[in-house]
């Protein structure tokens, strides 16, 4: 393996009693001298010869032929592959991990941006020794957003409902489906980017450990919305049938059991009238109508002014 062939070397009238001959081996490689003539064409008694070892940059193993893509979330380590190191006959001096064309320390946390989003991200390992570097492809992942929670409320104004009824509690979702969320530590699931429901219990409702198809979220994407159910009022009168003997007679009517109330009937004349507070006089101003029956409704108020009931008295007036 002299001269790069792997023919032997034939130097003639060589003149010094040392010479030195390059060789170029590709592996290692014994080296030793076949046949030595002197000018009187007689041979030299041969001993000995010369090994010339061969070492190489390092070989890493335990690369998969084919590199599956691994899906990362946004603020996690990446998960590395295990690598086994041939030295090939040089001590390694370093090794480096490299994400994305930059250095990547074991540990370190990768971040999600629009300039990653949907990209494959190439990991690659790399092994030096006195002899030279190799650097091999090892991982491709692709970074992904924790999804978040962009909206839950209530359907209702303020949050209010009235007992005996319900509304629509909902909630928004970024990320990619399916969810997986809990509300008050009940799991729920969908596929869809905005999920509702029907309450009607009064309370406080948190949503909790969100996750999307490939990620959690943050743990502090959590929210909460408070539902207060009011009670109907209960509206009583002191009298439901009142009797005037005359048209000049009046009476007062006393409404209790709500916060505000709002009193409706129709005059005489055919016309609606309305009244506000919790009392009401009433009396016949037509003096034509020998009889009069009018029926007076009371609606009662919440405190929100949500909810209302109603009641009626009946006030009949004759001469």
């Amino acid at each position: 393996n002299v001269d790069g062939t792997e023919t032997d070397k034939t130097l003639n009238k060589i003149s010094d009693s040392e010479i030195s001959v390059p060789v170029y081996p590709t592996e290692t490689t014994t080296y030793s001298l076949k046949e030595v003539k002197d000018g009187n064409n007689c041979s030299a008694t041969l001993s000995g010869g010369a090994t010339v070892t061969v070492n190489y940059p390092p070989t890493i193993n335990g690369i998969p032929k084919e590199l599956s893509v691994v899906h990362v979330c946004d603020g996690d380590v990446l998960p590395l592959p295990t690598l086994t190191i041939t030295e090939n006959g040089s001590t390694i001096t370093s090794t480096k991990w490299y994400f994305n064309g930059k250095e990547y320390k074991e540990g370190d946390k990768v971040e999600y941006s629009d300039d990653v989003d949907g990209v494959e991200l190439k990991l690659e390992y790399e092994a030096t020794n006195d002899c030279g570097s190799t650097k091999v492809d090892a991982g491709k992942y692709i970074i992904k957003p924790r999804p978040t929670i962009e909206s839950f409320e209530i359907t209702d104004e303020d949050n209010i409902i009235c007992e005996g009824t319900s509304t629509t509690l909902s909630v928004q979702f970024k990320g990619e489906a399916p969810f997986t969320f809990y509300i008050n530590e009940e799991e729920y699931q969908t596929n869809n980017a905005t999920w509702t429901t029907t309450i009607s219990k009064a309370g406080t409702y948190t949503i909790t450990a969100l996750s999307d198809n490939y990620c959690a979220a943050e743990s502090s994407a959590e929210k909460e919305v408070t539902l207060i159910v009011e009670e109907l009022p209960v509206v009583t009168l002191d009298a439901t049938e009142v009797t005037l003997n005359c048209a000049k007679q009046t009476a007062t009517i006393t409404a209790t059991g709500a916060s505000t109330y709002e009193w409706s009937y129709v005059d005489e004349s055919g016309a609606t009238q309305t009244k506000t507070g919790a009392t009401l006089d009433v009396k016949q101003t037509n003096k034509e109508v020998p009889t009069l029956v009018t029926e007076y409704s009371v609606y009662g108020y919440s405190e929100n002014a949500e909810c209302k009931s109603e009641n009626a008295v009946t006030v009949e007036v004759t001469e």
